[in-house]
């Protein structure tokens, strides 16, 4: 049994991704305990507490984010209570005016999402593994993802989990490319609690399921499509049927709020800088309010016209890399219609596929980076850089509150270059611009090499 341990340890030692997991993971646990930002957290904990207690936070307008964070980490905190393990969310710091979140809490909230950060990073080297002949191309995708500073800033200085997003999405496809039509659809389903976005692929995907093959024989393949496609859309809706009453809830909440009245400046978001709002008085108005909130639609009818044209010309395929194409494609087009600001968190929800994609396609290397430092730019620039040291210079000997208060004026304080507002202003509206850029890129790629299969 001794040998049979010491076999076992030494070849985990010696895996190639060791020394990579266990320098990502002193990383990690750096940034975990010590990062933040204000706003956020006040909305997780304030929902999650109203949540604990019994109470719809939807209901009471107290959460305006999908049932993830109460379906998963109320049952978790319940947990920790339950083995006298408790701690308090926040203290207010009177010398900073407001409720910082403990080292404790950030701690609790971040470490679910190192699993599946950790898992993402697992996903990306099995397909890598399977489609690239160079042994060595599976190791740096790996790298690439777990060092990836975005998702780092995202994920762990932040605490926002749209890694979720991101492996539902991957795995979703992995699924589904395996054949397991129903545990796919239901990846993409549990990914819509974390955020929407994976609704945006269900409807292609499902057309793409129903209508692959030749259509020489498509008459036969038709039927066995039909169960793949029935399979596919009952994963996709069974979490939504099993927690009915609060997905209800936020639906109605969603409705209620006016998501893109204030959201659509031009120098504001990484999708909709085209959609210029202007000034009236002291108030900036977007003309174009209704055209964006009426994108869904559009978003739609177009993913039915392009599963189309690509069934006319047989470009439909459900092998590995075009479903990560699908994905890129109709995910990137997905940012363009979507009716609120893509802020950089949102990268993370295709950032995943995109790193499987550059061991298949080099073009994809430029968008790819060209999102994650448009995407870094942009979160210290809207936060504010030295923002998300609230809790360090809150707990710790490493940073003054006077030195935090100090750097935090001097960065609101620098004059404008371009916009004429604030130097903020200047860095989201060059970032915003950047990141719709790589966007467009990822949109021109995944449509070249859908359509001539460009390798």
């Amino acid at each position: 049994m001794s040998s049979l341990l010491k076999c076992k340890i030494k070849e985990v030692y010696s895996h190639e991704l060791f020394w990579i997991i266990i320098v990502g993971i002193f990383i990690r646990f750096t940034l975990v305990p010590f990062f933040s930002t204000f706003s956020d957290p006040y909305y997780w904990v304030r929902g999650l507490i109203y949540f604990n207690n019994g109470y719809d936070p939807y209901a009471l307008h107290l959460a305006v984010y999908p049932p993830f964070v109460y379906l998963f980490y109320s049952p978790l905190y319940r947990i920790i209570c339950w083995l006298g393990l408790s701690f308090p969310f926040f203290h207010f710091i009177p010398e900073l005016n407001a409720s910082i979140c403990t080292p404790s809490f950030l701690t609790f909230w971040k470490f679910p999402l190192f699993f599946f950060d950790l898992l993402t990073g697992f996903l990306i080297y099995s397909f890598a593994r399977e489609y690239v002949a160079d042994p060595r191309l599976p190791k740096l995708a790996f790298a690439v993802w777990i060092f990836n500073p975005l998702n780092l800033i995202i994920t762990y200085m932040h605490g926002a989990w749209d890694i979720l997003v991101g492996f539902f999405i991957l795995l979703g496809i992995f699924l589904v490319y395996k054949g397991n039509y129903l545990r796919g659809g239901l990846s993409f389903g549990l990914g819509t609690f974390a955020k929407l976005s994976p609704i945006y692929l269900i409807v292609p995907f499902s057309l793409i399921i129903l209508l692959h093959g030749s259509k020489h024989s498509f008459a036969y393949q038709l039927k066995k499509n039909a169960i793949r496609f029935l399979k596919f859309l009952t994963g996709s809706i069974l979490p939504f049927l099993l927690s009915a009453p609060l997905v209800i809830s936020y639906s109605s909440l969603t409705s209620f709020l006016p998501f893109s009245s204030s959201e659509a400046y031009i120098w504001n978001d990484l999708n909709q800088w085209f959609f210029a709002a202007h000034p009236i008085g002291e108030q900036w108005v977007n003309s174009n309010l209704g055209i964006i909130q009426k994108l869904p639609l559009f978003y739609v009818a177009i993913c039915v016209l392009v599963v189309l044209g690509l069934f006319k010309h047989e470009k439909l395929e459900l092998n590995g890399e075009k479903l990560l194409l699908y994905g890129i494609l109709f995910g990137g087009l997905s940012y363009l219609f979507y009716t609120s600001i893509v802020q950089p968190q949102y990268l993370l929800w295709y950032l995943p596929s995109l790193v499987c994609l550059l061991v298949v396609w080099k073009e994809f290397k430029l968008p790819f980076a060209v999102l994650s430092i448009a995407g870094i730019v942009y979160y210290f620039s809207s936060a504010g850089i030295v923002t998300p040291l609230a809790p360090l210079a809150a707990y710790s000997n490493l940073l003054t509150v006077n030195q935090y208060l100090t750097w935090f004026h001097q960065y609101f304080g620098i004059p404008s270059i371009i916009t004429g507002v604030s130097f903020q202003k200047d860095l989201l509206f060059v970032s915003g611009f950047v990141g719709f850029l790589g966007l467009l890129m990822i949109i021109y790629y995944g449509v070249r090499i859908t359509w001539r299969g460009e390798k």
